[in-house]
This record gives C-alpha cells, sequence and structure tokens, in this order.
C-alpha cells in the first residue's frame, strides 16, 4: 500500500472478476517495482548511514524496497509521496442497515474522492477494525457504525508496516502481537543495547527474548510475560536467566515491573567413566570435533571456552594451553596438556585465527550424531547423557579427588571466581570407591623423605624382625591432569 494513502486491503482475484463478493476492474495491473525510487541516505530515527535491505513492501501500483538500520534496528521503507490522501468507501449494501445516528455526514464534510465497488454481498472478513494511527481521518472512519466490524482500514505513513492475512499488530487494550519481520528488527535493536551496556559476546539475554516471542508472548506487557514464563515447564534457573533477560528489555523500552522470584535448583550432575569419554574421542571420524573433545578433557574448560580457543593460546614447545577468553563468573588460566593433544593440534589445518573455525550450534549437531552412533554400537544408553559440560564435570572431579579436595588448586585449574560452584566437585568425591592407588614401602629415612616428595601418604606400618616398614599409596594418576 503506497505511502500516505488509506485504502481497503485487497484479495486476490478469481478468475471470474470477484473478490470476496465484489465485481470489481479486471484491468488491474500485476505489482510491478516502482521505477526512481529515492535510495535513503540515512536512517530517518537515529541518522545512521549503515543499512540493511529488508525485502519488499507491496502496493497495489508495484513494489518498494523497505531497509533495516544496522545501528537502532529501525524498519522503514521511502517511496511515493505523503502529500496525497485517498480513501476508498465501499457502497453499503442493503443487507446492512445503519442505525438513525449515523455520522455520514461526516464523511462528507471531509470532501474526500471516493471510489465505488459494487457489493452485492456480504464482505469478506478480514481482520482488525482501527486505524493504525491517531490521525483525524482515523478517528472520523472508525465511528461509522455502518462499517462491517470485520473490515479493515488504516493510513500508511512513513513509519507504518505492511499488513496482510499473515501479519497482524494489534494496539487494542495494550495487546501487541509482534510479527517476524519486526521481531527481528527488536532482537538486533536488543542486541545492540546489551553490547552498549557492556554484557559482553557471551550473554544470552538475546536467546531468552527470542524463547519469549516464539511462545507469542506480548513483550510490551508484563504481566503476560510473568504469565507465560510462570506457564512454561522450564527448570528455576532458565526462568530465573529470563528474568533478568526482561529485565534489561524493560529498561531499553522504558517500562517497568516488579521481577518475580526464582532460585537456582541444586542438582548432582551427570558424572561419566573415564572410558566412555575415551570411547566418544576414539569413535569421533572428524579430526576437528577428536581434537574439541580431546581439549574439553584436558583443560577442563567450559565448551565455549574451547571453542573461542586461538592460535596463539597453544604453546606447543611448553605444551601449555591458555584460556585467554573466559565466560561468565569464570577466570582466564593457563593448563598444561598432554603431548598427544598437542600433535593432534599440530594435524589441523590453520586457515583461520580460531582453532575451531566454526559455531556452537553446528559442534552440538555433529556431536548429536556421533553420541547416538557411539550408544547403539556400545550399546550404552549412559553415553546419550554425555554433553560437552560432561567433560568438565568429570575432569573437575577427578581434580577434587585427585589433590584430596584441595578447595584453592580445583579453583584455580576450574576458574572459578565463587568458591560455591567448586564446591559441587568436591563434594562427589565420596562417591568415588575402590579407586587404584600406586603403593610403595620405605625403611630407611632417605626412602621416607623420598616418599614424601612424590606425594605419598602413610597408611600403615609393621615391624618384621628388625626391619621397621612403612607403607605409602597416592592415588594413580589420569590423562594428563597435573597438579
Amino acid at each position: 500500500m503506497a505511502e500516505g494513502k488509506a485504502a481497503f486491503h485487497k484479495n486476490t482475484l478469481d478468475k471470474s472478476g470477484f473478490k470476496g463478493g465484489k465485481l470489481v476492474s479486471l484491468t488491474e495491473h500485476p505489482p510491478q517495482q516502482l521505477p526512481n525510487q529515492p535510495l535513503p541516505e540515512k536512517c530517518p530515527d537515529c541518522g545512521s548511514q549503515k543499512l540493511y535491505r529488508d525485502g519488499w513492501r507491496h502496493i497495489p501500483k508495484g513494489k518498494i524496497q523497505r531497509y533495516l538500520c544496522r545501528n537502532c534496528g529501525y524498519r522503514f521503507s521511502q517511496g511515493l509521496s505523503k502529500s496525497v490522501q485517498k480513501i476508498k468507501i465501499p457502497r453499503q449494501s442493503r443487507a446492512l442497515k445503519p442505525s438513525p445516528d449515523l455520522a455520514e455526514s461526516s464523511v462528507r464534510d471531509q470532501n474526500l474522492p471516493t471510489e465505488k465497488v459494487f457489493d452485492n454481498g456480504s464482505l469478506s472478513p478480514c481482520k482488525n477494525v482501527a486505524s493504525h494511527s491517531d490521525t483525524a481521518l482515523g478517528k472520523g472512519l472508525n465511528v461509522l457504525r455502518s462499517y462491517n466490524s470485520n473490515r479493515q482500514v488504516c493510513e500508511l505513513t512513513e513509519d507504518s508496516k505492511n499488513l496482510d492475512t499473515t501479519t497482524e499488530i494489534k494496539t487494542v487494550a495494550g495487546d501487541r502481537r509482534i510479527d517476524k519481520s519486526t521481531a527481528k528488527g527488536l532482537l538486533l535493536q536488543f542486541g545492540l543495547y546489551l553490547d552498549k551496556e557492556g554484557y559482553g559476546e557471551n550473554c544470552r539475554y538475546v536467546s531468552c527474548i527470542r524463547m519469549l516471542l516464539n511462545s507469542n508472548c506480548n513483550v510490551y506487557n508484563p504481566e503476560n510475560v510473568k504469565e507465560v514464563i510462570a506457564k512454561k515447564k522450564w527448570k528455576d534457573g532458565t526462568k530465573m536467566q529470563t528474568c533478568y533477560a526482561y529485565d534489561a528489555f524493560t529498561r531499553m523500552a522504558g517500562l517497568t515491573w516488579v521481577m518475580p522470584t526464582y532460585h537456582q535448583e541444586e542438582y548432582l550432575f551427570f558424572l561419566p567413566e573415564e572410558s566412555e569419554l575415551d570411547a566418544l574421542i576414539s569413535a569421533t571420524r572428524s579430526a576437528r570435533m577428536r581434537t574439541y573433545l580431546q581439549c574439553l578433557k584436558e583443560t577442563f574448560g567450559d565448551p565455549s571456552e574451547v571453542l573461542g580457543l586461538r592460535w596463539i593460546d597453544a604453546d606447543a614447545n611448553r605444551s601449555v594451553i591458555a584460556i585467554n577468553h573466559p565466560v561468565k563468573d569464570h577466570n582466564a588460566r593457563e593448563l598444561e596438556v598432554s603431548p598427544r593433544l598437542i600433535a593432534m593440534l599440530d594435524t589441523l589445518p590453520k586457515t583461520s585465527e580460531l582453532i575451531f573455525p566454526t559455531n556452537y550450534r553446528n559442534m552440538q549437531a555433529t556431536y548429536v550424531r556421533l553420541r547416538k552412533r557411539v550408544a547403539h554400537n556400545l550399546q550404552n544408553p549412559r553415553i546419550l547423557s554425555i554433553s560437552f559440560v560432561s567433560f568438565r564435570h568429570w575432569a573437575g572431579t577427578q581434580l577434587a579427588w585427585l589433590t584430596n579436595g584441595n578447595v584453592i588448586i580445583v579453583k584455580e585449574k576450574l576458574g572459578h571466581k565463587n568458591v560455591n560452584n567448586t564446591m559441587k566437585y568436591i563434594r562427589r568425591i565420596k562417591l568415588k570407591l575402590n579407586e587404584d592407588f600406586d603403593v610403595a614401602t620405605a625403611t630407611t629415612d632417605e626412602e621416607i623423605k623420598n616418599m614424601g616428595m612424590s606425594g605419598y601418604q602413610k597408611y600403615d606400618e609393621r615391624i618384621v624382625g628388625a626391619t621397621h616398614i612403612s607403607y605409602y599409596r597416592r592415588p594413580k594418576r589420569f590423562g594428563s591432569i597435573k597438579v
């Protein structure tokens, strides 16, 4: 629909020339691209010159280009002039009897040009009866009682949207349902706001708002947001994060709300066996995925931290990998790895600054197929419960057991800022029974000294004849974990 014109939305004509029971002219030309459309130099909202083309806007005389501002997310189009205002008023059907106080004179007083449309049947149902902008013309149309309540009337201005049967925006009683195109611009604007406020690139607040929009939630109505979150079968931790995300959205949109209270639930994470992790690594056909899983096992890193590793973070001479881009609530750290992992890294192509030049979604999709295949071949359903973060859970628990629950060492290796997160791994030590130990004996002072320097602990002693024997043990080292 053209800029600055008000008209009824038209349905597609059938072969007989009837449109919803109305006979109309068959000389209408199919929509074509309008010539000589002015190219916008800048966004009319923020003045930025960084613009995207965002599809076409179809009008009776053709189509005009839509644009999306990369800076503020404002969606607009430039085409016809706004100076001409035209309205098409259909002749009333005999079946419709206007009330005695019909204010038809208000339309005649406007001295508006009209186009006659013959109507021998009922009006075809459309959606939403209200002018989409509060103009004097729109208000005058809404008070005519002889209009069918299902007819749609709108005046298109520079900032209005093209509405059809699949795209709808309701503004009655505060109900605003956002179509797909508007939601895309809204999420882009919210992402730019989060970057400006310093939330970081790993912030998941945009994904939380996207989940609300996909649930047909009215994000401009805080009470509706509370209702949707409460009815969702999410974990309390997910609901709490969604509330924090929407709290940031309300600050951007200038809304006020009272945040509901949700608490992070405590649960015991799944703890796989080392043999199950090795089975997944050995069964991987992709060299990149095999190296990624081995990095997860040896660096105790978060999946996003390992995925963001760069070639400059890997030091082959010292067999060290530095995590310089930690996720939220983690510290940067440097970890010693095995020569096997260094050799696996050398086999990867160095075509990018990143060691793993891909995204998390692709890695996850590949891993799900791998996990399903290994679980079927080994007939072990436990493997289906192993996720990327399970490698970190296993390594953190093994590290806690190896250090006899030394909180400081475990906290440093895992990169925790909060010691409460470290205690989750310390509490799992008691679940490990019948572990293997290296056992040694000492009979002289020099041997006893060497046992202490090697990390052995004395657990028994005996006197055999004239010889005093001390027994020592230490847990067997696994993988490449070194304290």
